[in-house]
Protein backbone atom coordinates (compact mmCIF):
# COMPACT_ATOMS: atom_id res chain seq x y z
CA UNK A 1 0.00 0.00 0.00
CA UNK A 2 1.41 3.37 -0.95
CA UNK A 3 2.03 5.89 1.77
CA UNK A 4 0.27 9.19 0.96
CA UNK A 5 2.52 12.22 0.58
CA UNK A 6 1.62 15.14 2.82
CA UNK A 7 4.01 17.87 1.73
CA UNK A 8 1.19 20.11 0.44
CA UNK A 9 -0.76 19.85 3.70
CA UNK A 10 2.38 20.59 5.76
CA UNK A 11 3.18 23.65 3.68
CA UNK A 12 -0.41 24.79 4.01
CA UNK A 13 -0.26 24.29 7.79
CA UNK A 14 2.94 26.29 8.22
CA UNK A 15 1.60 29.04 5.98
CA UNK A 16 -1.60 29.27 8.02
CA UNK A 17 0.33 29.47 11.28
CA UNK A 18 2.55 32.21 9.86
CA UNK A 19 -0.43 34.30 8.78
CA UNK A 20 -2.13 33.71 12.12
CA UNK A 21 0.98 34.91 13.98
CA UNK A 22 1.17 38.03 11.79
CA UNK A 23 -2.44 38.95 12.65
CA UNK A 24 -2.06 38.03 16.32
CA UNK A 25 1.12 40.04 17.00
CA UNK A 26 -0.49 43.53 16.75
CA UNK A 27 -3.33 42.38 19.01
CA UNK A 28 -0.83 41.16 21.62
CA UNK A 29 1.12 44.42 21.43
CA UNK A 30 -2.06 46.44 21.93
CA UNK A 31 -2.99 44.21 24.84
CA UNK A 32 0.39 44.64 26.51
CA UNK A 33 0.30 48.42 26.01
CA UNK A 34 -3.21 48.72 27.35
CA UNK A 35 -2.48 46.55 30.35
CA UNK A 36 0.64 48.49 31.18
CA UNK A 37 -1.26 51.73 31.12
CA UNK A 38 -3.93 50.54 33.58
CA UNK A 39 -2.60 51.48 36.99
CA UNK A 40 -3.81 50.23 40.33
CA UNK A 41 -2.97 53.59 41.84
CA UNK A 42 -0.17 56.06 41.17
CA UNK A 43 3.09 54.17 40.81
CA UNK A 44 1.51 50.70 40.90
CA UNK A 45 1.35 48.09 38.12
CA UNK A 46 0.63 44.38 38.26
CA UNK A 47 1.84 41.96 35.62
CA UNK A 48 2.13 39.02 37.96
CA UNK A 49 5.58 37.42 37.99
CA UNK A 50 6.49 39.13 34.70
CA UNK A 51 6.57 42.68 36.05
CA UNK A 52 5.08 44.51 39.03
CA UNK A 53 5.49 47.82 40.80
CA UNK A 54 3.71 48.80 43.99
CA UNK A 55 4.17 50.33 47.42
CA UNK A 56 4.46 47.52 49.94
CA UNK A 57 3.08 47.35 53.45
CA UNK A 58 6.34 48.82 54.83
CA UNK A 59 6.00 51.92 52.63
CA UNK A 60 8.76 50.92 50.20
CA UNK A 61 8.37 51.29 46.44
CA UNK A 62 9.06 47.78 45.14
CA UNK A 63 9.67 46.90 41.47
CA UNK A 64 10.12 43.28 40.36
CA UNK A 65 10.45 41.44 37.05
CA UNK A 66 11.03 37.87 35.86
CA UNK A 67 9.64 36.35 39.03
CA UNK A 68 12.25 36.50 41.82
CA UNK A 69 15.14 37.39 39.49
CA UNK A 70 14.98 41.21 39.32
CA UNK A 71 14.04 43.42 42.28
CA UNK A 72 14.48 47.09 43.10
CA UNK A 73 13.31 48.59 46.40
CA UNK A 74 13.39 52.22 47.52
CA UNK A 75 12.46 53.15 51.09
CA UNK A 76 10.98 56.49 52.20
CA UNK A 77 14.26 57.22 53.99
CA UNK A 78 16.34 56.85 50.84
CA UNK A 79 17.64 53.31 51.37
CA UNK A 80 17.79 51.24 48.20
CA UNK A 81 18.16 47.59 47.25
CA UNK A 82 18.69 46.14 43.77
CA UNK A 83 19.12 42.47 42.83
CA UNK A 84 19.50 40.37 39.69
CA UNK A 85 19.42 37.00 41.39
CA UNK A 86 21.50 35.03 41.83
CA UNK A 87 24.14 37.05 39.98
CA UNK A 88 24.25 40.43 41.72
CA UNK A 89 22.80 42.57 44.50
CA UNK A 90 23.38 46.12 45.74
CA UNK A 91 22.31 47.52 49.12
CA UNK A 92 22.45 51.23 49.98
CA UNK A 93 21.99 52.41 53.59
CA UNK A 94 21.57 56.18 53.29
CA UNK A 95 21.74 56.89 57.02
CA UNK A 96 24.97 54.92 57.59
CA UNK A 97 26.44 56.02 54.22
CA UNK A 98 26.98 52.34 53.42
CA UNK A 99 26.91 50.65 50.00
CA UNK A 100 27.28 46.89 49.63
CA UNK A 101 27.70 45.01 46.33
CA UNK A 102 27.61 41.21 46.05
CA UNK A 103 28.39 39.16 42.94
CA UNK A 104 27.52 35.45 42.98
CA UNK A 105 27.90 35.52 46.75
CA UNK A 106 30.13 34.31 48.33
CA UNK A 107 32.36 34.60 45.28
CA UNK A 108 32.71 38.40 45.38
CA UNK A 109 31.67 41.29 47.63
CA UNK A 110 32.42 45.02 47.90
CA UNK A 111 31.49 47.29 50.81
CA UNK A 112 31.86 51.09 51.09
CA UNK A 113 31.22 52.55 54.53
CA UNK A 114 32.04 56.07 55.77
CA UNK A 115 35.02 56.39 53.42
CA UNK A 116 36.26 52.84 53.97
CA UNK A 117 36.28 50.22 51.19
CA UNK A 118 36.58 46.46 51.72
CA UNK A 119 36.18 43.84 49.01
CA UNK A 120 36.95 40.31 47.96
CA UNK A 121 36.77 38.31 44.73
CA UNK A 122 37.54 34.65 45.31
CA UNK A 123 41.00 34.45 46.95
CA UNK A 124 41.72 38.16 46.34
CA UNK A 125 40.94 40.52 49.25
CA UNK A 126 41.38 44.27 49.53
CA UNK A 127 40.99 46.98 52.19
CA UNK A 128 41.27 50.75 51.90
CA UNK A 129 40.63 52.44 55.22
CA UNK A 130 40.12 55.93 53.71
CA UNK A 131 39.47 56.17 49.96
CA UNK A 132 39.86 59.96 50.11
CA UNK A 133 43.41 59.74 51.50
CA UNK A 134 46.01 58.28 49.09
CA UNK A 135 48.33 57.67 52.09
CA UNK A 136 45.75 55.79 54.16
CA UNK A 137 46.20 52.24 55.45
CA UNK A 138 45.66 49.63 52.70
CA UNK A 139 45.82 45.87 52.22
CA UNK A 140 45.83 43.60 49.15
CA UNK A 141 45.95 39.84 49.60
CA UNK A 142 45.97 37.07 46.98
CA UNK A 143 45.63 34.03 49.22
CA UNK A 144 47.73 32.16 50.03
CA UNK A 145 50.74 33.65 48.21
CA UNK A 146 50.72 37.47 47.95
CA UNK A 147 50.30 40.05 50.74
CA UNK A 148 50.92 43.77 50.39
CA UNK A 149 49.75 47.06 51.82
CA UNK A 150 50.49 50.23 53.72
CA UNK A 151 50.56 50.56 57.52
CA UNK A 152 48.87 53.25 59.62
CA UNK A 153 52.26 54.97 59.78
CA UNK A 154 52.48 55.06 55.96
CA UNK A 155 55.07 52.27 55.58
CA UNK A 156 54.74 50.00 52.53
CA UNK A 157 55.15 46.24 52.87
CA UNK A 158 54.83 43.10 50.76
CA UNK A 159 55.20 39.36 51.06
CA UNK A 160 55.41 36.46 48.58
CA UNK A 161 54.77 33.20 50.38
CA UNK A 162 56.89 31.13 50.96
CA UNK A 163 59.87 32.95 49.39
CA UNK A 164 60.02 36.28 51.24
CA UNK A 165 57.75 38.20 53.56
CA UNK A 166 57.57 41.51 55.39
CA UNK A 167 53.99 41.45 56.67
CA UNK A 168 52.45 44.05 59.00
CA UNK A 169 49.36 44.04 61.23
CA UNK A 170 48.48 40.43 60.42
CA UNK A 171 46.19 38.70 62.88
CA UNK A 172 47.42 39.51 66.38
CA UNK A 173 50.98 40.23 65.20
CA UNK A 174 52.42 43.67 64.53
CA UNK A 175 55.02 42.29 62.13
CA UNK A 176 55.90 38.94 60.51
CA UNK A 177 59.04 38.40 58.42
CA UNK A 178 60.26 35.27 56.67
CA UNK A 179 62.86 34.09 54.21
CA UNK A 180 62.11 30.77 52.51
CA UNK A 181 59.41 29.92 55.05
CA UNK A 182 59.66 27.86 57.23
CA UNK A 183 63.45 28.15 57.06
CA UNK A 184 63.54 31.50 58.91
CA UNK A 185 60.59 33.34 60.48
CA UNK A 186 60.57 36.32 62.86
CA UNK A 187 57.53 37.92 64.54
CA UNK A 188 56.91 40.97 66.70
CA UNK A 189 54.00 41.86 68.95
CA UNK A 190 54.44 44.96 71.10
CA UNK A 191 57.79 44.33 72.88
CA UNK A 192 57.69 40.57 72.22
CA UNK A 193 60.06 39.34 69.48
CA UNK A 194 60.35 35.75 68.24
CA UNK A 195 63.06 34.27 66.02
CA UNK A 196 62.38 30.82 64.49
CA UNK A 197 64.44 28.52 62.28
CA UNK A 198 62.81 25.57 60.54
CA UNK A 199 59.54 26.66 62.19
CA UNK A 200 58.16 25.25 64.43
CA UNK A 201 61.30 23.33 65.44
CA UNK A 202 63.61 26.05 66.77
CA UNK A 203 62.27 29.28 68.30
CA UNK A 204 63.45 31.90 70.76
CA UNK A 205 61.17 34.63 72.12
CA UNK A 206 62.23 37.60 74.23
CA UNK A 207 60.44 40.57 75.75
CA UNK A 208 60.37 42.78 78.80
CA UNK A 209 58.73 40.11 80.95
CA UNK A 210 58.76 36.93 78.85
CA UNK A 211 61.45 34.49 77.78
CA UNK A 212 60.68 31.40 75.67
CA UNK A 213 62.91 28.83 74.06
CA UNK A 214 62.16 25.56 72.26
CA UNK A 215 63.65 22.88 70.09
CA UNK A 216 60.40 21.16 69.24
CA UNK A 217 59.42 18.51 70.20
CA UNK A 218 62.52 17.74 72.27
CA UNK A 219 62.71 20.56 74.78
CA UNK A 220 61.07 23.90 75.51
CA UNK A 221 60.76 26.41 78.32
CA UNK A 222 58.67 29.54 78.99
CA UNK A 223 59.15 32.08 81.80
CA UNK A 224 56.86 35.01 82.59
CA UNK A 225 58.27 37.55 85.06
CA UNK A 226 58.54 35.84 88.44
CA UNK A 227 55.06 34.34 88.05
CA UNK A 228 55.75 30.96 86.43
CA UNK A 229 58.15 28.70 84.58
CA UNK A 230 56.83 26.04 82.20
CA UNK A 231 58.71 23.46 80.17
CA UNK A 232 58.28 20.32 78.08
CA UNK A 233 60.57 17.39 77.34
CA UNK A 234 59.70 15.13 74.41
CA UNK A 235 56.34 16.87 73.96
CA UNK A 236 53.62 15.80 74.60
CA UNK A 237 54.92 13.08 76.91
CA UNK A 238 56.37 15.26 79.67
CA UNK A 239 55.32 18.77 80.73
CA UNK A 240 55.77 20.53 84.07
CA UNK A 241 55.17 23.97 85.55
CA UNK A 242 56.16 25.93 88.64
CA UNK A 243 53.94 28.83 89.72
CA UNK A 244 55.32 31.53 91.99
CA UNK A 245 52.29 33.82 92.25
CA UNK A 246 52.21 35.52 95.64
CA UNK A 247 48.61 34.46 96.28
CA UNK A 248 48.66 31.05 94.56
CA UNK A 249 52.07 29.30 94.35
CA UNK A 250 52.21 25.70 93.21
CA UNK A 251 53.70 22.97 91.03
CA UNK A 252 52.39 20.50 88.49
CA UNK A 253 53.42 17.95 85.89
CA UNK A 254 51.91 15.58 83.32
CA UNK A 255 53.27 12.26 82.05
CA UNK A 256 51.11 11.84 78.97
CA UNK A 257 49.02 9.73 78.49
CA UNK A 258 49.31 8.10 81.94
CA UNK A 259 49.09 10.59 84.81
CA UNK A 260 49.21 14.28 85.75
CA UNK A 261 48.82 16.44 88.84
CA UNK A 262 48.71 20.09 89.87
CA UNK A 263 48.84 21.39 93.45
CA UNK A 264 48.65 25.05 94.43
CA UNK A 265 47.36 27.10 97.31
CA UNK A 266 43.86 27.22 95.77
CA UNK A 267 43.65 24.19 93.47
CA UNK A 268 44.32 20.44 93.50
CA UNK A 269 44.00 18.46 90.25
CA UNK A 270 44.64 14.85 89.26
CA UNK A 271 44.54 13.38 85.72
CA UNK A 272 44.40 9.66 84.99
CA UNK A 273 44.83 8.70 81.33
CA UNK A 274 44.50 12.40 80.44
CA UNK A 275 42.28 13.92 79.21
CA UNK A 276 39.71 11.20 79.98
CA UNK A 277 39.71 11.21 83.80
CA UNK A 278 40.12 14.45 85.73
CA UNK A 279 39.39 15.35 89.36
CA UNK A 280 39.85 18.94 90.45
CA UNK A 281 38.98 20.88 93.58
CA UNK A 282 39.52 24.57 94.17
CA UNK A 283 38.23 27.23 96.54
CA UNK A 284 35.24 27.95 94.28
CA UNK A 285 34.10 24.46 93.32
CA UNK A 286 35.16 21.29 91.57
CA UNK A 287 35.57 19.74 88.14
CA UNK A 288 35.20 16.07 87.20
CA UNK A 289 35.63 14.23 83.88
CA UNK A 290 34.73 10.54 84.23
CA UNK A 291 35.53 9.85 81.44
CA UNK A 292 35.69 12.87 79.16
CA UNK A 293 33.61 13.64 77.15
CA UNK A 294 30.92 11.22 78.38
CA UNK A 295 30.54 12.65 81.88
CA UNK A 296 31.56 16.22 82.70
CA UNK A 297 30.74 18.00 85.94
CA UNK A 298 31.88 21.45 87.05
CA UNK A 299 30.86 23.97 89.68
CA UNK A 300 32.37 27.35 90.41
CA UNK A 301 31.81 30.99 91.17
CA UNK A 302 30.54 31.76 87.65
CA UNK A 303 29.96 28.32 86.10
CA UNK A 304 27.71 25.31 86.63
CA UNK A 305 28.03 22.41 84.20
CA UNK A 306 26.79 18.83 83.98
CA UNK A 307 27.03 16.71 80.82
CA UNK A 308 26.03 13.10 80.29
CA UNK A 309 27.17 13.10 76.70
CA UNK A 310 25.47 12.74 74.23
CA UNK A 311 22.21 12.15 76.13
CA UNK A 312 21.80 15.48 77.90
CA UNK A 313 23.75 18.38 79.35
CA UNK A 314 23.38 21.79 80.96
CA UNK A 315 25.87 24.63 81.32
CA UNK A 316 25.45 28.05 82.89
CA UNK A 317 28.14 30.71 82.69
CA UNK A 318 27.11 34.01 84.23
CA UNK A 319 23.77 35.01 82.69
CA UNK A 320 24.04 32.53 79.81
CA UNK A 321 22.59 29.02 80.01
CA UNK A 322 22.74 26.26 77.40
CA UNK A 323 21.05 22.83 77.56
CA UNK A 324 21.07 19.95 75.08
CA UNK A 325 19.39 16.58 74.67
CA UNK A 326 20.61 13.90 72.25
CA UNK A 327 23.51 16.08 71.12
CA UNK A 328 23.56 17.77 68.66
CA UNK A 329 19.81 17.61 67.92
CA UNK A 330 17.90 19.36 70.72
CA UNK A 331 19.10 22.65 72.28
CA UNK A 332 17.78 25.34 74.59
CA UNK A 333 19.77 28.54 75.12
CA UNK A 334 19.13 31.60 77.27
CA UNK A 335 21.48 34.52 76.66
CA UNK A 336 21.50 37.88 78.42
CA UNK A 337 22.86 40.71 76.25
CA UNK A 338 22.71 43.87 78.27
CA UNK A 339 19.03 44.61 78.85
CA UNK A 340 17.94 42.13 76.19
CA UNK A 341 17.26 38.44 76.87
CA UNK A 342 17.45 35.89 74.03
CA UNK A 343 15.58 32.60 74.41
CA UNK A 344 16.41 30.06 71.70
CA UNK A 345 15.08 26.51 71.14
CA UNK A 346 16.44 24.19 68.44
CA UNK A 347 15.65 20.76 67.03
CA UNK A 348 18.39 20.59 64.43
CA UNK A 349 18.16 20.85 61.54
CA UNK A 350 14.36 21.02 61.33
CA UNK A 351 13.03 23.45 63.94
CA UNK A 352 14.29 26.80 65.24
CA UNK A 353 12.49 29.19 67.59
CA UNK A 354 13.89 32.41 69.05
CA UNK A 355 12.38 35.13 71.23
CA UNK A 356 14.07 38.42 72.17
CA UNK A 357 12.70 40.23 75.21
CA UNK A 358 13.73 43.75 76.24
CA UNK A 359 14.38 44.93 79.78
CA UNK A 360 10.83 46.27 80.20
CA UNK A 361 9.37 42.86 79.35
CA UNK A 362 8.25 43.65 75.79
CA UNK A 363 8.97 41.08 73.08
CA UNK A 364 10.96 42.85 70.34
CA UNK A 365 11.14 39.86 67.98
CA UNK A 366 9.98 36.28 67.65
CA UNK A 367 11.15 33.87 64.95
CA UNK A 368 10.05 30.32 64.17
CA UNK A 369 11.42 28.18 61.35
CA UNK A 370 10.31 24.71 60.23
CA UNK A 371 12.99 23.73 57.78
CA UNK A 372 12.62 23.44 54.81
CA UNK A 373 8.89 24.22 54.75
CA UNK A 374 8.81 27.82 55.96
CA UNK A 375 9.33 30.45 58.63
CA UNK A 376 7.37 33.06 60.59
CA UNK A 377 9.04 36.18 62.00
CA UNK A 378 7.67 39.04 64.05
CA UNK A 379 9.92 42.07 64.36
CA UNK A 380 8.32 45.03 66.08
CA UNK A 381 4.89 45.47 64.50
CA UNK A 382 5.64 43.41 61.37
CA UNK A 383 4.90 39.71 60.97
CA UNK A 384 6.55 37.99 57.98
CA UNK A 385 5.67 34.49 56.76
CA UNK A 386 7.70 32.62 54.13
CA UNK A 387 7.44 29.25 52.37
CA UNK A 388 9.66 27.57 51.40
CA UNK A 389 12.70 28.45 53.52
CA UNK A 390 15.45 26.14 52.28
CA UNK A 391 18.53 27.63 53.97
CA UNK A 392 19.05 25.64 57.21
CA UNK A 393 20.24 28.53 59.38
CA UNK A 394 18.42 31.71 60.45
CA UNK A 395 19.23 35.34 59.62
CA UNK A 396 21.94 34.74 57.03
CA UNK A 397 21.69 38.18 55.39
CA UNK A 398 23.52 37.40 52.09
CA UNK A 399 21.26 34.37 51.55
CA UNK A 400 18.16 36.52 52.14
CA UNK A 401 19.38 39.10 49.64
CA UNK A 402 20.66 36.84 46.87
CA UNK A 403 19.02 33.43 47.03
CA UNK A 404 16.04 33.05 49.38
CA UNK A 405 13.46 34.72 47.04
CA UNK A 406 14.29 32.11 44.37
CA UNK A 407 12.66 29.39 46.47
CA UNK A 408 10.09 31.49 48.37
CA UNK A 409 6.83 30.55 46.63
CA UNK A 410 4.61 32.09 49.34
CA UNK A 411 5.17 35.28 51.32
CA UNK A 412 3.01 37.43 53.54
CA UNK A 413 3.89 40.63 55.42
CA UNK A 414 1.38 41.89 58.00
CA UNK A 415 1.09 45.07 60.03
CA UNK A 416 -1.46 46.20 62.64
CA UNK A 417 -4.88 47.26 61.42
CA UNK A 418 -5.25 44.38 58.99
CA UNK A 419 -2.74 45.79 56.52
CA UNK A 420 -0.92 43.06 54.62
CA UNK A 421 0.87 41.98 51.43
CA UNK A 422 0.37 38.39 50.25
CA UNK A 423 1.95 36.74 47.20
CA UNK A 424 2.02 33.22 45.77
CA UNK A 425 4.42 32.12 43.02
CA UNK A 426 6.09 35.55 42.80
CA UNK A 427 2.87 37.37 41.93
CA UNK A 428 0.72 34.81 40.14
CA UNK A 429 -1.59 35.54 43.06
CA UNK A 430 -1.24 38.89 44.80
CA UNK A 431 -3.34 40.53 47.52
CA UNK A 432 -2.39 43.98 48.82
CA UNK A 433 -4.50 45.40 51.65
CA UNK A 434 -3.18 48.71 52.95
CA UNK A 435 -6.46 49.92 54.41
CA UNK A 436 -9.59 51.63 52.93
CA UNK A 437 -8.91 52.96 49.43
CA UNK A 438 -5.68 50.99 49.09
CA UNK A 439 -6.52 47.45 48.07
CA UNK A 440 -5.60 45.21 45.18
CA UNK A 441 -6.15 41.53 44.42
CA UNK A 442 -5.19 39.57 41.31
CA UNK A 443 -4.80 36.10 39.84
CA UNK A 444 -2.54 36.73 36.87
CA UNK A 445 -3.53 36.95 34.04
CA UNK A 446 -7.14 35.97 34.59
CA UNK A 447 -8.69 38.39 37.07
CA UNK A 448 -8.00 41.39 39.27
CA UNK A 449 -9.81 44.00 41.28
CA UNK A 450 -8.67 47.15 43.02
CA UNK A 451 -9.74 50.02 45.21
CA UNK A 452 -7.92 53.35 45.35
CA UNK A 453 -8.57 57.05 45.92
CA UNK A 454 -10.04 57.30 42.38
CA UNK A 455 -12.62 54.58 42.93
CA UNK A 456 -12.68 50.83 42.37
CA UNK A 457 -12.82 48.35 39.56
CA UNK A 458 -12.22 44.87 38.28
CA UNK A 459 -11.20 43.27 35.03
CA UNK A 460 -10.83 39.86 33.39
CA UNK A 461 -7.94 38.87 31.17
CA UNK A 462 -5.96 42.09 31.69
CA UNK A 463 -8.55 44.19 29.86
CA UNK A 464 -10.72 41.80 27.89
CA UNK A 465 -13.68 42.86 29.99
CA UNK A 466 -14.03 44.98 33.13
CA UNK A 467 -15.92 47.50 35.25
CA UNK A 468 -14.68 50.73 36.82
CA UNK A 469 -16.51 53.08 39.17
CA UNK A 470 -15.68 56.43 40.67
CA UNK A 471 -17.22 59.85 41.33
CA UNK A 472 -20.74 58.34 41.13
CA UNK A 473 -20.03 56.95 37.66
CA UNK A 474 -19.67 53.43 36.40
CA UNK A 475 -17.99 52.34 33.22
CA UNK A 476 -17.96 48.99 31.50
CA UNK A 477 -15.20 48.22 29.03
CA UNK A 478 -14.75 45.44 26.52
CA UNK A 479 -11.40 44.77 24.85
CA UNK A 480 -9.85 47.50 27.00
CA UNK A 481 -6.59 47.55 25.04
CA UNK A 482 -8.51 49.05 22.06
Amino acid sequence: MAIPRCGISLRWGFSSLRHFAIYLLPVLLLWLTGCTSTQLSPGQRDWGPIYSQHTDVDGNLRTRAAGPVYEHVTSPGGDQFTAVRPLYSKTVDAKKEKTHHEVLWPLASSKHWLGEHRWWAGPVLGWNYDVDDPESQKRLWVLPMWFSGKTRAGEDYWALFPIYGNLRDFGSMDEINWQLWPLHVTTRKNDLTSDAWLWPIYSKTTGDDIHRFRVFPFYGTSTFRDDYTKRFIAWPFWTDATYTYDDDPGRGFMLFPLYGQLDSATKHTRWYLPPFFRFENDVNGQKINFPWPLYQYQTGETIDKKYVFPLFGTKKVGDTQSDFWLFPVFWHQQIQRGEQRVDRKLALPVWHHETRTEGDGTVSSRKTKLWPLGSVRREGEVRRTRAFDLWPTVDTAPIERNYAPLWTVYRQDERPGGRSDTEILWGMYRHLNHGPGEKHQSVFPFWERWEDDQGSGWQIGKGLFGMQSGESKKKARVLWFF
